[in-house]
């Protein structure tokens, strides 16, 4: 057998994940050896490409979205997008070198809302019609009083008027006695997304906050000249004002986290068994509440507290803040941490039939899709769903 042929073999039972020990310790000896290079790079190149429509890949979306995964894989590389012309060749060179890096580092990378396998079963699944979530919250007043926020809007501002973002009203303070709707005192205020939904506050001070889905912030109308103290349930992004005098607090049930101007990102979900903070920019102290230990964040570092420790590691900033952004971005996530993303946001539950064992992803889809597009992307790497539609409950099996 010859050394193309090999490779292709290899490559084949990597993707039917057949490889025995030593063959996946060959596989990633040739990946690494400059010499066979070309030939792993024509092999990979036509095996990923293979069958994808130029028409797929010249949509503009496909086109940004392996931009980025060029851009994230090889970053010091200039890279042209591959695409297959009438009577003319796969330009292979830097698609395949991607996939070489991503495929030693033990990773799934994919052409997003494209099925190679079942392109004529993308509308078949009848569970598969979950919609996207959207702009979707409750605001509780100090008094007790709830108001379902309005879908057509994205966020509220907090101050001597309650009120949306583009300016209506939600409800009026003029002076504290004229009426039923202005006796919002001066205590807490809860804005609380369910799963599916996400909302934007600007607090009292010009505090920018960001709520993912099935999260809660709790703080008040007006905050005091001393402190400014928030609580939160979940996940958010955080965009502080910054005023030197007064220290700005984030208290979840692990940590506190003390910020004077910055933003960053706080995910403290109960169900979770750790919390973290990842700071975009400026600086932060993170507290672990259990040890009294505390830590100073630089940009681009992020803290997870698990019981009494902490420990610090730099991450992706764009896939931890991806939801944000209105995208779903995977940079070698694994499996079980995407499923908690997905069924937070598509409100079902999952469970795991079997041994499931880790796989990791690479790629991004929108948060706009259906949940039957973002799970069509995890097939790449070998996973299967079926929907348990009287308990709501999406079940995982590896096949």
């Amino acid at each position: 057998m010859d050394r193309k042929a090999e490779i292709q073999a290899l490559l084949d039972k990597y993707r039917q994940n057949r490889c025995t020990p030593r063959e996946l310790r060959l596989l990633g000896e040739l990946l690494q050896t400059s010499s066979f290079r070309d030939e792993i790079t024509q092999v990979l190149g036509k095996s990923l490409l293979d069958g994808i429509p130029s028409s797929f890949l010249e949509q503009p979306e496909v086109q940004e979205s392996l931009h980025r995964v060029f851009s994230r894989v090889m970053p010091d590389e200039t890279t042209s997008i591959p695409l297959r012309k009438s009577g003319r060749r796969w330009k292979l060179p830097a698609i395949a070198a991607a996939a070489v890096i991503l495929l030693s580092a033990g990773m799934f990378w994919y052409f997003p809302l494209y099925d190679q396998t079942h392109p004529d079963r993308q509308s078949a699944m009848s569970w598969g019609d979950a919609q996207a979530g959207g702009n979707r919250a409750v605001l509780t007043l100090a008094d007790g009083r709830t108001i379902d926020l309005r879908a057509d809007q994205n966020g509220i501002a907090v101050g001597k008027e309650v009120k949306y973002l583009d300016g209506s009203g939600i409800v009026a303070d003029v002076d504290g006695t004229a009426g039923a709707n202005t006796d919002l005192g001066s205590g807490l205020m809860t804005l609380s997304t369910p799963k599916g939904g996400t909302y934007r506050v600007v607090l009292s001070d010009g505090t920018e906050v960001w709520l993912n889905t099935g999260s809660t912030l709790t703080y008040p109308r007006q905050f005091g000249q001393e402190e400014r103290t928030v609580m939160l349930d979940g996940e958010a992004f955080f965009s502080v004002s910054r005023q030197a005098r007064i220290p700005f607090s984030v208290v979840t049930s692990e940590q506190v986290v003390n910020v004077l101007g910055t933003q960053f990102n706080i995910s403290a979900y109960q169900e979770d068994t750790y919390s973290s903070t990842t700071l975009v920019e400026g600086a932060v102290e993170v507290l672990n509440r259990t040890s009294g230990k505390a830590i100073r964040l630089d940009p681009g570092a992020q803290s997870i507290i698990t019981d009494d420790r902490i420990t610090v590691t730099a991450v992706d900033l764009d896939a931890v803040i991806g939801w944000k952004k209105g995208v779903f971005l995977f940079n070698d996530t694994e499996l079980r941490d995407a499923m908690k993303q997905i069924t937070r946001w598509y409100d079902i539950a999952v469970e795991y039939e079997g041994y499931v064992p880790p796989t990791h992803f690479f790629g991004e889809i929108g948060r706009d899709k259906t949940l039957e597009q973002v799970l069509r992307i995890f097939k790449q790497g070998k996973v299967e769903f079926r929907f348990d539609e009287k308990r709501n409950k999406l079940i995982v099996y590896h096949r």
